[in-house]
């Protein structure tokens, strides 16, 4: 397997993957805090209405539980509460 190509000094010449271009993205937003506030709020909101759309639609037939898990993962981008209930919901459904 060829070798990572790297510069001379150290840095990784790969292109950046879309996880590393929102992390770069959110330490730029967390420096304000105003700013900060104001992600973890929308994400927050939109989560939330994320997973009580899916809520809603459990008892009907389509992808309700789908839509939850959805949710929750968007909320678990910004929430340490939501990862860990997302990591315990996966572990159990992939039994």
């Amino acid at each position: 397997m060829p070798a990572e190509p790297e510069n001379p000094d150290g840095t990784d010449l790969r292109r950046p993957t879309l996880k590393d271009r929102y992390r770069r993205y959110r330490h730029g937003l967390r420096r304000n805090p105003a700013t900060d506030r104001a992600w973890r709020t929308g994400v927050g909101i939109a989560g939330s209405v994320v997973v009580i759309a899916g809520i809603i639609m459990i008892p009907s037939p389509g992808p309700g539980w789908l839509v939850v898990l959805a949710g929750l993962a968007l909320l678990a981008t910004e929430f340490e509460r939501a990862q860990r209930v997302l990591t315990i919901v996966r572990t159990r459904y992939a039994r």
